[in-house]
């Protein structure tokens, strides 16, 4: 049953996508209009994927490079804290397909619209708010000494809940419009740069 809900969500998206974006053939492509559309498919699928599980493995990645040298308790608290971080800005990700230009039969041009959460969101954090929060939350009477790890991830729960809070009364998006160059590999295609 899920694999069937799947399956019906998937084709959903798929015909979403479809007719809302033109398709440009280099006189050497030698697709048919049925190849066309099964590789136009292919391409969704890609991007789709590229949005929700690889954007989010690069963001850890490039967070784990700045983290590297913390001890390792907070280090596990900080990847967490990002780890939330990253599931929020993937989750509110769109990238819109406003055309695909075959340049052969193996590489494509999407020519597309990334709308990504900005980080306005997380530059807005009014510390003495979140300070306030964070000891009514727990029953403090003051402020505990951030060093101690325990309090530490406590802080990071409190300050990814508020930054998604944020977000949903405030949302602040930003827009990246360019190019996303593509090469067939075996049987799909590969972001080959951005």
């Amino acid at each position: 049953m899920k694999k069937l809900i799947t399956i019906i969500l998937f084709i959903f998206s798929i015909q979403i996508f479809a007719g809302q974006y033109q398709v440009i053939k280099q006189k050497n492509v030698t697709l048919s209009k049925e190849q066309i559309d099964l590789e136009n498919k292919k391409i969704e699928e890609r991007l789709n994927n590229y949005a929700k599980k690889d954007l989010k493995e690069s963001l850890i990645s490039e967070f784990k490079k700045v983290i590297k040298d913390i001890p390792e308790e907070g280090y596990y608290i900080l990847l967490e804290f990002f780890s939330q971080l990253s599931n929020f800005m993937v989750e509110n990700t769109k990238i819109k397909i406003k055309n695909i230009k075959y340049l052969s039969n193996t590489k494509a041009v999407v020519k597309s619209k990334i709308t990504m959460p900005s980080s306005d969101s997380f530059d807005n954090l009014n510390e003495g708010e979140l300070e306030k929060k964070f000891i009514k939350k727990y029953n403090l009477k003051e402020f505990e000494n951030t060093n101690d790890l325990k309090t530490l991830s406590k802080l990071g729960i409190l300050m990814a809940d508020f930054i998604k809070k944020e977000f949903k009364e405030k949302p602040s998006y930003r827009v990246i419009e360019g190019d996303i160059n593509l090469e067939k590999v075996k049987n799909g295609w590969e972001i080959k740069g951005i």
